[in-house]
Order: structure tokens, then sequence, then C-alpha cells
């Protein structure tokens, strides 16, 4: 589901999302994207996930940066995407700020 004012669109993504379920996640965040505006990504609902979701959301920051607009998680990575980002590294790296604050 995604909700879209003139200047920005929040996705939320919710349930396990991984390998066999990171289309679904994909296609709402193309959406999103093809929309306009700037893009949020509300993972409050979020169960289990695997790192093709980390792929994704890099994905997805990469492709705001390329079109000029702002990509940023709803609120601060916790449950199991901070703990893939903690096993992969990720919060060890320049990038941290992104995943830890909204």
């Amino acid at each position: 589901m995604a909700r879209h004012d003139q200047n920005r669109t929040v996705v939320r993504l919710g349930g396990d999302i991984g390998v066999n379920t990171i289309a679904a996640a994909h296609a709402k965040l193309a959406g999103a994207f093809a929309r306009g505006g700037d893009v949020v990504c509300d993972l409050a609902k979020l169960g289990e996930a695997d790192l093709t979701l980390v792929q994704l959301l890099i994905s997805a920051r990469a492709t705001a940066r390329r079109d000029g607009k702002r990509f940023a998680l709803a609120a601060p990575a916790k449950g199991a995407l901070h703990e893939i980002l903690r096993r992969g590294g990720f919060l060890d790296s320049a990038d941290a700020s992104f995943w830890l604050q909204p």
C-alpha cells in the first residue's frame, strides 16, 4: 500500500520479505518512484527479512539519487532488518546514518 501527496509517496512494506517475495516489494517501490516526488519506506510491520530487502533498499536509494529525489526510511531500522544490517556490517559503514535515522 502507498500513500501519495504531491511531493512524496509513503510505501508500506510489511510481512516477511525475502528472496521469494522481493518482487512484490520491488513493484511497490517502482510504482512510487513512477508517481514522482520523494519516497519514504515504512517498514513498521516488517516480519522476517533477508539480504534481498537490503539490496532493494540500497537500489532504491541509488535510483532516488540518480533522479534527484529523496529516499528515506520512515523510522530507524529495527528488528529483523536491523539484525541483517548488523550481521552484514552495514551499520559500521559510512552509510550507517541512512539506516539509523529517519
